[in-house]
């Protein structure tokens, strides 16, 4: 529902359609239903399966203008110029919020649904498709870091996707950092410890 919201919020008169092919593997299957969509008109396609996906970026590898969203993983690589982004899930991370509340005595039997909040899902955009965004996306996002990071992210700061401003202000202590917080429209704390709770209350605070 997700990706329908997405693209209805961008586009409200979107039309989307869905194929079920009762079988994960069928890489086969995967690409003929994908070719099937994508001769009614489908431009932009998205998966959950496991081998059978490698049918859907092989038709799309195959057909001008048409692109598509990974799921579970990065999958960038399996067709660096069709794939816009991959939803990647964390698995660990899901299983470890789960046993914290069952060591905690708090877990309650249910199904669990986790979302960008939760940090287990995330969306790992392909830099090489930055070309594609809509116009003036770009210029309203500007990534700013504060705290302690690894050289990779670093250097991925250091050379952000084409368009994107990225900021790294690196550790800022509490009062340094509420000076920063009243210009976001989004705060995002990637860590169980440093800066919980205060941070994520500090920005509700502030109405972020």
């Amino acid at each position: 529902d997700g990706w329908v919201q997405g693209a209805q919020a961008t586009h409200p008169g979107v039309e989307t359609r869905l194929t079920y092919l009762g079988n994960f593997d069928d890489a086969a299957a995967g690409k003929e239903a994908a070719l099937a969509m994508i001769r009614l008109g489908v431009d932009q396609l998205h998966h959950n399966a496991d081998a059978a996906a490698i049918g859907l970026f092989g038709a799309a590898k195959e057909s001008p203008n048409v692109y598509v969203y990974g799921a579970n993983a990065d999958q960038t690589a399996l067709a660096p110029e069709r794939v816009v982004g991959s939803a990647v899930l964390d698995l660990p991370r899901a299983m470890l919020l789960v046993a914290r509340e069952v060591k905690e005595n708090r877990f309650t039997p249910r199904v669990e649904s986790f979302g960008l909040e939760s940090g287990v899902i995330s969306f790992a955009t392909n830099p090489a498709l930055t070309r594609i965004w809509p116009a003036g996306l770009a210029d309203r996002v500007h990534l700013v870091l504060a705290g302690d990071t690894d050289d990779a992210t670093a250097a991925r700061l250091a050379d952000p996707p084409e368009g994107l401003a990225a900021t790294h202000l690196g550790f800022l202590d509490r009062f340094e950092l509420l000076s920063v917080l009243p210009a976001c429209d989004l705060v995002a704390v990637p860590s169980f410890y440093d800066g919980l709770p205060n941070v994520a209350l500090e920005a509700a605070g502030l109405g972020i």
